[in-house]
């Protein structure tokens, strides 16, 4: 079993379309590097690492225009693409898994570790592309600049690392999050594609909502994974409730889970 599991590891990592959803991450990751460059230079401020980091995997562009949202929702999009493709491609190990062990219960705790540990492998794959692209273009100087000071008043003072760490741990929760929630409901869906259409454009207008109108954070899953607007309080705060709500998402999911006919 665990040698058809590895073998189903490698090749999903190496299929065509995974490497292509990977090379649209970077794109986007050198399309927010270029507008951050950009920003710099029309506000005559010193910019660095730092601020690139909670610009992009951080998801808090500033200043705030509305391609932001669209440029943040296409990236979270291609992100959640990669790893529900990855874990598709166990399908047929989680109905296997689901005849041998003869519970969907133990088969639907499988499948979110399963989520768990390659939303892990992909967020760390594309946190430490951001962080080399990053530290390549602007150097690895850890300090606030002049544009932090501006634009990021509320993370001015919170230390390189410790931030670096607290946005990781938020960007995973808030990326597994959203893997649960789609596992879940997609097990009610027959046209799985018209699913994911509607899950992009219910995040985005959420997302428009959230910026422009102030809605609560909560009722806008695109931004689960985001630093938008946040100090570091109120980060730890967000961490919690994604975690708190990926718990209620596992046990939704399951009921949801057992109108699957798996035969």
């Amino acid at each position: 079993m665990m040698d058809i599991i590895f073998f189903q590891f490698k090749h999903s990592f190496i299929k065509k379309k995974n490497i292509k959803f990977f090379i649209a991450i970077l794109f986007i990751l050198f399309i927010f590097l270029f507008k951050i460059k950009h920003y710099f230079r029309d506000y005559d401020l010193n910019g660095g690492l730092k601020d690139y980091m909670i610009f992009s995997v951080g998801g808090w562009e500033n200043p705030v225009l509305f391609t932001s949202l669209l440029e943040w929702s296409f990236f979270i999009f291609l992100i959640l693409c990669m790893s529900i493709n990855i874990t598709n491609d166990f399908e047929k190990l989680y109905i296997i898994t689901l005849n041998r062990i003869g519970s969907k219960l133990k088969s639907w705790i499988y499948i979110c570790i399963n989520e768990l540990f390659f939303c892990i492998l992909i967020t760390i794959l594309v946190y430490v592309s951001g962080l080399l692209i990053g530290g390549s273009f602007l150097g690895y100087n850890p300090n606030s600049t002049g544009y932090t000071r501006v634009f990021y008043k509320n993370l001015c003072d919170v230390n390189f690392s410790i931030l670096l760490i607290s946005e990781f741990i938020n960007f995973f929760t808030g990326i597994y999050l959203l893997q649960i929630i789609i596992r879940g409901f997609s097990s009610i869906f027959h046209k799985i594609n018209t699913f994911y259409v509607f899950v992009l454009i219910v995040c985005m207008f959420s997302g428009f909502l959230f910026i422009y109108s102030n809605i609560p954070k909560i009722l806008c899953p695109i931004f689960y994974p985001s630093l938008f607007s946040l100090n570091l309080t109120s980060l730890y705060f967000n961490i919690f409730m994604n975690i708190v709500l990926t718990i209620l998402f596992i046990i939704l999911g399951y009921f949801l889970y057992l109108k699957i006919d798996v035969n």
